[in-house]
């Protein structure tokens, strides 16, 4: 299993408890459990473990179950690259122990996902020191017990800005603004009112960066209200990039397995087996962040299935390819398994491009209706849950098609 965080780690853990199963967790970190590790706040594993956990506290529940059931966890250990030669898969690794490959029957990838950096956002302005991505910041407050600033600015209103929040909080420091290019908050809006109250910043909506001050250390940033054109100075020495989540894909491009270009992520199906035999893939290498305990549940999926590969009860499956049409812009897992068979309800993921209110969507398989729903508001940035597992094939499974998943506006 390549990460060690509640996906690797579950997955791990369903794996191991297969008889005369060998397990082995690789972690890049120098402790096992994933961002969790220095999310110091409550409502990890509701879903999986059924309690509310600090971030640490998860971290050490679900290494704990995974050392109890077996699994030998290396950390310190960064993956290079896997390889296929016959049914074996050829890890390699470099770690304080050296460049060392190991083989393994099967392979799963937990590599997670990456939060963006104020370059890959084109945000303009100098590059003086100040500026953080969510996840630096809570490694230094909860890890390093380092402060970074005395004042905020946090840009981006996504679920894990809101995290970003109670950090800069424990760590004393003062909350400027929080800043957000659309016109609306990418979380709940009672999370987003109430945090507004409770840490007493402001929510600037439809605004962005359009410079960033400060020579050797960062003196504030200039934002710009797209409706009104408004230029406004913020006073700060701390910025907060947080959000826009993307999978962490490099080992599997470096590994040569095929990647879904719309979700950027690695292909997989109903199985969470990927197209290169004997490689499984779970958790938010599959779709950006969702939470810890969605993807430890897709984790245990992986574990399951990968058992299955192990004693040769994962039949060859005929994978039917999912194609998004605008403004929807992925589904992950991108490949479904025909005929559609007992799957978690969990398991598929939807993203939108843009806002829409009283969206039907509909998923089409050989020209026949298999699946038609209505949904409220889709959001981008929210994870949209999609239940496959109610799909209806009606077409012949064996046809060269494809499912196109569309959505119907209200006039």
């Amino acid at each position: 299993v390549v990460g060690g965080g509640p996906a690797g780690l579950s997955a791990a853990m369903v794996a191991a408890k297969r008889p005369g199963t060998r397990v082995l967790v690789f972690e890049r970190e120098e402790a096992a459990g994933g961002i969790p590790r220095h999310c110091d706040h409550t409502g990890w594993g509701l879903r999986d473990l059924r309690w509310s956990y600090s971030g640490p506290s998860y971290a050490r529940r679900l290494t704990k179950l995974a050392v109890d059931a077996g699994v030998h966890i290396l950390t310190d250990t960064t993956v290079r690259k896997v390889e296929s030669s016959g049914e074996d898969r050829i890890v390699h690794t470099v770690s304080p122990r050296g460049i060392q490959s190991y083989t393994a029957s099967a392979v799963i990838l937990a590599t997670g996902c990456r939060e963006s950096t104020r370059h890959s956002l084109l945000l303009p302005g100098k590059r003086p020191l100040g500026v953080f991505n969510t996840g630096t910041l809570q490694q230094f407050v909860h890890l390093k017990r380092i402060v970074p600033g005395t004042v905020a600015v946090v840009f981006g209103s996504e679920h894990v800005a809101f995290s970003a929040v109670m950090t800069l909080n424990k760590a004393g420091m003062k909350i400027a603004a929080m800043v957000e290019p659309d016109g609306y908050p990418h979380s709940f809006l009672p999370v987003s009112w109430s945090f507004e109250r409770w840490y007493g910043f402001r929510l600037l909506l439809n605004c962005r960066i359009v410079n960033i001050h400060g020579n050797h250390r960062l003196t504030g940033i200039t934002v710009e209200d797209t409706t009104t054109n408004r230029r406004t100075d913020l006073a700060c020495d701390t910025l907060i990039v947080s959000g826009a989540f993307k999978p962490e894909i490099t080992l599997a491009v470096e590994s040569n397995l095929p990647i879904d270009p719309a979700a950027e992520s690695v292909l997989a199906d109903s199985f969470l087996h990927t197209e290169r035999k004997g490689i499984f893939a779970c958790g938010n290498v599959l779709h950006g962040a969702e939470t810890g305990d969605i993807a430890a549940l897709e984790g245990r999926w992986a574990g399951v299935q990968a058992g299955r590969y192990l004693d040769n009860r994962l039949s060859e499956p005929r994978r039917v390819r999912i194609e998004c049409a605008a403004p929807i812009a992925w589904i992950s897992p991108g490949n479904v398994i025909a005929p559609i068979l007992d799957i978690p309800s969990f398991l598929y993921t939807m993203r939108v491009t843009r806002r829409i209110r009283n969206a039907t969507v509909v998923a089409r398989f050989g020209g026949e209706t298999v699946w038609k729903k209505r949904y409220g508001t889709l959001t981008p940035h929210r994870r949209i849950a999609v239940p496959v597992h109610t799909w209806t094939l009606g077409a012949d499974p064996g046809r060269n098609d494809v499912i196109r998943l569309s959505i119907e506006e209200a006039a």
